[in-house]
């Protein structure tokens, strides 16, 4: 029998390539969503619109009014400078050059007139309420539920400190880097063609975003857990390559930071990790109670720390903080049948956490100040947005009861109403530390402020009281200094070198503390006593306006003409404007020396 014929083996099928499918942008907003977006954006303008007259608060002077280097020939120093470089003895705690950019433009502008730097604060959180509206319309895709987070965001009145105080703009500056670079990730899925361009502008903005508040470094952490809860083709080498670009831009940023600041952290407390661990419960549900109830807002609060396991402090947050979790939880099952909102919730939940969780941690905090509303802006999207996922889920279920738009109208006047009567008290340093000292009496920096603030309009007695109120608190140099010189303006002399010598105590390399001691000497024509005070401040600061001069008129009425000449040159040398050491020179030069008797 003829042999049977083999049979060809069967080539095996090449698997089809799994494209990934483009995300179909969201349908485009109707005419009347329109309308509405822009009222949310006018009602968020007219709801600051009265802080444009305010004039300069809190940091504004130091930062602005009375910062030498915003200049453009000085834009190489704002870039390789810490924010505060240009302050004698600054910690080195801020690396922040497009805030520092984003002043000089400012100035340039508007020269140094407040209501100009007031405006342009006011329009940068109008800017990210609009950018706000567009990440949620990208999400939900449905504008009536993008309206209530445009809303939410731009009429939150926690959001007060930083949309009233021209310095706080970094804030909202950031925001709108972080939503375009959230935004420019979401394109990579509408608009796989051109992925890597979009990836580009994304990682771009987040750079941007970290010159301008180290906070936002936390950022890929949100767009990783949206990547991660997605299940979509070629995730796992989306997420690493995502994973690897934003990594790269955090670690370049990290490295410049160290080379301008010195330092890897900047600015971190000494706190035992116990600490840290048992107060951030409170710190959270501090956060959540100004979330839900923004009312009694300031611009300090009480200190919050938490040193015991068995203490109240930390075991009712902690169950509060459990009851909170059930109910999103809860709200998180209900969601589950509807996919896509269930996913939004979630994310939703990471906006909310993950930029709040520095102001969580109490070593990274300002010591006896820990508390700002400002810590939350970009948690507040998060609620939003999980109060608009809540809404959709819920809308169906409610149709019948028609109800949504009178609520969302009376619920967005409210909040407006809050934030506009509570912008008021930024003001002035006056109203804005009043405030502090009556929301938070234990807190030593609110009575300091008010102190300064008192000192600045004269009112030096009132200013003592508050210095020796927030000395009782915290013993500090710095504030038994401005408590010695609020009593010499005063010219209460036994209690001004009383407040300089406990200044010095705490510090003896205090500078201005020596100075200001040898000075009051010479107010009262003790002139012997206090050359040795004003050579300590000498020696500590050579450079310092003023410090030669005292010296050389002390030297001076001493009768020790030739040493008073030699520290009116040194006056001179680096202070050639000074006028008073030019004429006291000039009359000692042309005066023949007398004879001895």
């Amino acid at each position: 029998m003829p042999a049977s014929p083999r049979t060809a083996p069967s080539e095996p099928k090449a698997k089809p390539r799994v494209r990934a499918r483009p995300t179909p942008p969201p349908a485009s907003p109707s005419r009347n969503e329109k309308l509405a977006f822009a009222g949310v954006l006018a009602a968020t303008l007219l709801t600051y619109a009265s802080t444009i007259s305010f004039g300069w608060v809190y940091d504004d002077s130091a930062q602005i009014l009375n910062n030498p280097e915003l200049h453009w020939r000085r834009i190489g120093f704002l870039f390789s400078h810490q924010l505060w470089a240009y302050l004698p003895n600054a910690e080195a705690r801020f690396y922040r050059p497009l805030l520092s950019l984003w002043f000089l433009l400012n100035r340039s502008v508007f020269g140094l007139n407040a209501p100009g730097f007031h405006l342009t604060t006011v329009l940068a959180h109008v800017a990210a309420t609009a950018l706000a509206y567009v990440v949620a319309q990208r999400l939900l895709r449905d504008s009536g539920a993008a309206l209530i987070v445009a809303a939410i965001f731009g009429l939150h009145p926690l959001h007060v400190e930083t949309a009233a105080w021209i310095s706080d703009v970094d804030d909202s500056l950031a925001a709108v880097f972080c939503f375009t670079s959230f935004l420019a990730y979401l394109k990579t899925r509408e608009q796989p063609a051109k992925a890597k361009t979009w990836w580009a502008v994304s990682l771009a903005c987040y750079a941007a975003s970290l010159l301008t508040k180290e906070v936002t470094i936390l950022l890929p952490a949100i767009i990783l857990i949206d990547l991660v809860t997605r299940r979509k083709p070629k995730r796992r080498r989306t997420v690493r390559l995502a994973a690897i670009g934003y990594a790269g831009v955090a670690l370049a940023f990290l490295i410049a930071r160290r080379a301008v600041l010195g330092l890897w952290g900047g600015g971190q407390q000494s706190v035992p990790l116990a600490i840290r661990l048992l107060t951030a419960p409170r710190l959270a549900i501090f956060y959540l109670q100004k979330l839900v109830l923004p009312i009694g807002l300031s611009t300090q609060y009480q200190p919050e720390q938490v040193s015991k396991i068995t203490s109240p402090d930390f075991l009712l947050p902690l169950a509060l903080l459990g009851l909170v979790l059930g109910a999103g939880l809860a709200l998180r099952n209900e969601l589950r049948q509807q996919q896509s909102r269930s996913g939004i919730f979630v994310l939703g939940l990471a906006w909310l956490v993950v930029p709040i969780l520095p102001a969580l941690d109490f070593s990274l905090l300002v010591q006896h100040d820990p508390l700002h509303d400002r810590y939350a802006y970009l948690s507040i999207f998060g609620a939003a947005l999980m109060a608009a996922a809540a809404f959709l889920a819920l809308r169906d279920r409610w149709a019948k009861i028609n109800l949504a738009r009178p609520v969302f109208i009376g619920f967005a006047v409210a909040m407006a109403f809050a934030s506009a009567i509570q912008a008021q008290y930024w003001a002035n340093d006056g109203a804005l530390f009043a405030r502090a000292v009556t929301i938070a009496p234990q807190n030593p920096w609110a009575h300091w402020n008010y102190g300064a603030a008192l000192s600045s309009r004269g009112q030096y007695a009132e200013a003592m009281a508050e210095f020796a109120r927030s000395y009782s608190l915290v013993p500090d140099s710095r504030t038994a200094a401005y408590a010695g010189a609020a009593a010499e303006r005063l010219e209460r002399w036994p209690e001004a070198e009383q407040w300089f010598r406990r200044s010095l105590e705490l510090d003896d390399q205090n500078a201005t503390s020596w100075f200001d001691l040898g000075h009051i000497y010479l107010a009262q024509n003790r002139a012997a006593h206090a050359i040795p005070y004003l050579k300590r401040a000498v020696q500590l600061a050579p450079a310092a306006a003023g410090y030669h001069y005292d010296l050389a008129v002390a030297l001076e009425e001493s009768g020790r003409t030739d040493e008073a000449m030699e520290q009116y040159r040194a006056e001179l040398a680096a202070h050639p404007e000074q006028r008073g050491a030019q004429e006291r020179l000039r009359r000692l030069e042309t005066t023949p020396p007398t004879s001895a008797r």
